[in-house]
């Protein structure tokens, strides 16, 4: 092994970090919580109900993971010392197996929420179908793939001994994370564009700000993971345990920014901001008219070629400020307007 620290210290830092983020996770959670079912905004959406699921499907998962480690820690460290190493490394045991579940259903959760944003924010483009479905088959064929490989495992066998199949699954999270970030703040950017230069300055910065920021997150997190897994490192267990409380953190933040204003958009990355006229500084409407006359000889000759019909009015806009009539004989009595700005 490669790794600077032992298992055991690793795995007692790893619950120290672990508790802490859910403390953080949890917290957040009551807030986003109270948000989801009393602020007025929220009640009129209709992502309320997918939203406090999934809310309270990651609050739980975090708490099972937390309360698994805890088990583990005392049976190595007061009820079994003498195998401690032993107890700890073992991928086939049934805590094992559920603490990696629980990872992996945690993960798909989040995977499935930024596939779904993304495919909200594209209008639900009926291209990203075809991507959503393949991104989230691809997360649970991996993830099943994986679990097989664990139960399977021998007691000998280490968390080392199945890299490729580990170092596969990371690999599909990142892709999907890294993809459908850049698919949202593409989108995102476009919309802001479109919606008038000083609309687009204002709340482009804060959308695409929200989208980066938790997109980076979960990727560093991840490339950390594969880093210190690839090198045999124990500390990818800190890693790992702060990961589960990370997505849900990550999660939370996101309705919360947007929830108390930080951020102008909804959860799934647009809002519905409205379009704003691009007048330039020299295209301002006018305000001053003149109106003018027309003999029925002009008029019955613009009916004739087609050109207006007898109830068009016409209005010429001039910008002197003074309003003009061109007056002429007694045949000159049908009045055409000519409309501009």
């Amino acid at each position: 092994m490669n790794s600077t620290i032992s298992l055991s210290l690793a795995t007692l830092l790893a619950l120290s970090v672990e508790c802490i983020l859910f403390g953080l996770f949890f917290a957040l959670a009551l807030v986003t919580l109270h948000i989801l079912v009393d602020k007025g905004a929220w009640k009129v959406s209709k992502h309320r109900l997918a939203m406090t699921v999934i809310m309270i499907s990651m609050t739980v998962l975090g708490g099972a993971h937390v309360a698994i480690d805890i088990r583990r820690v005392v049976l190595a460290f007061i009820m079994q010392p003498e195998g401690r190493d032993e107890l700890l490394n073992d991928v086939s045991s049934h805590l094992y197996i559920a603490r990696t579940s629980i990872y992996v259903v945690q993960t798909f959760l989040g995977d499935a929420f930024i596939v779904y944003r993304a495919y909200i924010v594209t209008g639900k483009n009926k291209y990203m179908v075809p991507f959503s479905i393949a991104c989230i088959s691809a997360s649970i064929c991996i993830s099943v793939l994986c679990g097989i490989k664990y139960s399977k495992a021998s007691w000998t066998a280490t968390v080392f001994d199945l890299t490729p199949w580990t170092i596969s699954y990371f690999f599909v999270t990142f892709i999907i994370n890294l993809t459908c970030t850049v698919i949202i703040s593409l989108r995102i950017w476009l919309t802001r564009r479109d919606a008038g230069p000083i609309q687009a300055h204002k709340h482009t910065s804060q959308a695409l700000k929200i989208v980066v920021e938790s997109g980076a997150a979960y990727s560093i997190l991840l490339v950390t993971l594969a880093a210190t897994y690839v090198s045999k490192n124990w500390s990818q267990y800190i890693v790992m345990d702060a990961l589960v409380q990370a997505i849900g953190i990550v999660f939370t933040l996101i309705l919360l920014r947007v929830s108390l204003g930080v951020a102008q958009e909804n959860p799934f990355g647009l809002a519905n901001v409205p379009r704003t006229p691009q007048y330039d500084i020299h295209q301002r409407p006018m305000s001053k008219h003149v109106a003018i006359t027309i003999g029925r000889d002009s008029l019955d000759f613009l009916r004739r070629s087609g050109s207006m019909s007898s109830a068009t009015m016409v209005a010429v806009t001039m910008g002197n400020g003074l309003e003009n009539s061109i007056k002429g004989g007694p045949e000159m009595h049908n009045n055409v307007a000519i409309s501009g700005s």
